[in-house]
């Protein structure tokens, strides 16, 4: 379809009014998250007039109105701010004097999805930096220890120069065990300082790995060296992007399953090598085992 076929529906915004706090959901509106919606409210510690914006209602022919989009901000209105009676809103007016039910639920979901995209986890982590909040802040600084970057549009916040990731996979490790993370991180840095990215399964398995060496022997310093020349000759055949070890993969169980396939490449290399590995394979493989049947 091009430019000169466009339809065009409704008319342009003019203002907004207020409308009661009561006003009617239309018929096809989503049930309201209530712990979803209050979420908001902790995560920006306040009730943001700013945020609320306006909601969208139809104005039919008998004159009724119908909120199409907004729901959960009323609901955040009508349990935290119970003395408000009227909220903004902007008034679409269907371009139909017969203006239906079936019209106004293409309108909700064309509002709610259809027609519309969620910013995604990099953009929403990119922009409460630029917004400087202290959460944001802080996981940047940890980024910044790993070599670590994160890009929107135009925008990078973290190491300029670092290797991008994806944010919601770092935090979950940062936050669980930011030594270990960033001792993952420069592993792979040593040895893919080329690459421009952080491949997360890799990291995961390598941050579980160490974590297994940590814990059973409580010194992955004495093999450090060694696993690294293993990671370099790895290195010249297999490209970080396909150090997942798929075949091994069991449901939502990435870290071990990837730590085991480099634990078993690894034992192997030592032996070829004359080098001592920490421990046999069955060790971790029985680790492995217990977390789940192969797929």
């Amino acid at each position: 379809m091009n430019e000169q076929e466009i339809k065009v529906e409704g008319t342009p915004i003019q203002s907004a009014e207020n409308v009661s706090v009561d006003t009617p959901n239309v018929q096809a509106q989503r049930k309201i998250y209530t712990t979803k919606a209050d979420s908001y409210i902790r995560e920006v510690g306040v009730f943001d007039w700013n945020l609320f914006g306006a909601i969208s209602c139809v104005r039919y022919p008998d004159g009724k109105l119908e909120v199409v989009d907004g729901g959960h901000r009323l609901y955040l209105v009508k349990k935290y701010l119970p003395d408000v009676t009227e909220v903004p809103a902007i008034i679409l007016n269907g371009n139909s004097k017969e203006w239906t039910v079936e019209q106004s639920a293409q309108l909700f979901h064309r509002l709610n999805g259809t027609c519309s995209k969620a910013v995604n986890n990099e953009e929403k982590f990119v922009a409460q930096v630029l917004g400087k909040e202290v959460g944001a802040l802080e996981l940047e600084k940890g980024l910044k220890e790993c070599k670590a970057r994160v890009t929107s549009a135009d925008n990078t916040v973290g190491l300029k120069k670092g290797k991008t990731i994806k944010i919601a996979k770092w935090q979950s490790f940062w936050k669980k065990d930011q030594n270990r993370t960033k001792k993952a991180c420069e592993l792979i840095n040593e040895v893919y300082n080329l690459d421009g990215h952080y491949n997360v399964m890799f990291l995961e398995g390598l941050i579980n790995l160490i974590k297994f060496i940590d814990k059973d022997l409580m010194d992955w310093d004495k093999y450090e060296t060694d696993f690294v020349s293993f990671l370099e000759d790895k290195s010249k055949t297999v490209e970080q992007n396909k150090m997942s070890y798929p075949q091994l993969r069991k449901d939502n169980h990435y870290g071990i399953s990837v730590a085991y396939g480099l634990y078993c490449d690894w034992y192997d290399w030592c032996k070829i090598n004359n080098k001592r590995a920490p421990f046999a394979k069955k060790v971790i493989g029985e680790v492995y085992a217990k977390a789940g049947q192969l797929e």
